[in-house]
């Protein structure tokens, strides 16, 4: 029988090392580092993955610590763009650590294939780019693994719009869910042209909830009515599925938040699959058995929680090869 995989993600809420400013947060002590370091190294130990998908390293350094006796070094990857270095970096970016061998190298995809300006902003790149690493799940199964750290649906003002104004947070709100949606489209295009080559997984802080127009643009759309045979191929072969309903028609299971907001719980990161990881689609290598996320940390102080450990609860994703008895 072919061995289960362990697929995870997890926002590790702003690492960084002890002493450095994060946005406009006083920067941690060594105390609150070392206390997030322990919690985020039991916590890669709980989860036990195969395949972890991290967000918000500002620095590679605190990850490998993090990491050490689960992860040898050489199993992190943070690749940054060219031209960019941790210094110089506008934002926290995303991560993979890997037992499974990859590829060739992970790489960052950073610019849009078609710029544009939103409602008075320029938009020519991600602005946290994209991971994208070809993995190998089984000796025989090779896929395209993104991973995604999509902004917040925060207003976005201009530096000339005033925040106190109606009309310029109306505005501001609006241009946030115009980039954000500029994002994703362009995400769609780089999964479906890795889609053409092998099975694809997207996984990380979408910052959107289950049910999210957003997230019906990135799953895709099924054929127009009337469409021949080949186009109807095309659309499915472009489509992803939630991982949580996928788990659930295999028989399987899926269950847990991922954040809470003003107390209200929600479900902000994801997993996604392509076709043949799915057992409804033709031609299926492998499928999503069960998802669960590990919350039982989001029950403490908020402040807390950012300060020393994550204000993200990790998702944890138990792949079965197809069918399980290979």
């Amino acid at each position: 029988m072919t061995e289960p995989k362990r697929v995870a993600t997890f926002n590790l809420g702003n690492l960084a090392r002890a002493g450095s400013k994060i946005y406009e947060t006083e920067p941690r002590t060594p105390d609150e580092y070392a206390q997030k370091i322990d919690f985020l190294r039991q916590t890669f130990g709980r989860l036990d993955a195969d395949v972890l998908a991290v967000q918000e390293i500002l620095h590679r350094d605190a990850l490998v610590e993090a990491a050490e006796g689960l992860y040898a070094p050489e199993q992190v990857h943070t690749p940054l763009p060219e031209d960019v270095d941790e210094a110089t970096a506008r934002s926290p970016r995303v991560g993979l650590l890997s037992k499974l061998p990859l590829f060739g190298r992970a790489v960052v995809h950073r610019r849009l294939s078609h710029p544009q300006t939103i409602m008075g902003l320029n938009l020519s790149e991600f602005r946290r780019p994209v991971l994208h690493a070809r993995v190998w799940l089984w000796p025989e199964v090779r896929v395209s693994v993104f991973v995604v750290h999509l902004k917040s649906p925060r207003p976005l003002f201009l530096d000339s719009e005033d925040p106190s104004d109606p009309a310029c947070a109306v505005l501001a709100a609006a241009r946030a869910h115009a980039v954000r949606f500029a994002e994703i489209a362009q995400l769609k295009v780089l999964t479906m042209q890795a889609a053409l080559q092998e099975p694809v997984i997207v996984l990380g802080d979408l910052n959107t909830k289950d049910h999210d127009v957003a997230l019906d643009v990135l799953k895709g759309r099924r054929a127009p009515a009337g469409a021949n045979a080949t186009a109807h191929e095309r659309f499915e072969a472009a489509r992803l599925h939630n991982g949580r309903a996928v788990a659930r028609r295999s028989g399987g299971v899926a269950f847990g938040d991922t954040f809470v907001y003003r107390g209200h719980p929600e479900v902000l990161d994801h997993l996604f699959v392509s076709g043949p990881l799915t057992p409804f689609m033709p031609g299926p290598v492998g499928t999503v058995r069960s998802i669960r996320s590990l919350s039982d940390h989001l029950g403490e102080d908020p402040h807390r929680l950012v300060r020393v450990a994550s204000d993200h609860a990790p998702v944890l994703a138990v792949f079965e090869r197809w069918p399980a008895y290979y």
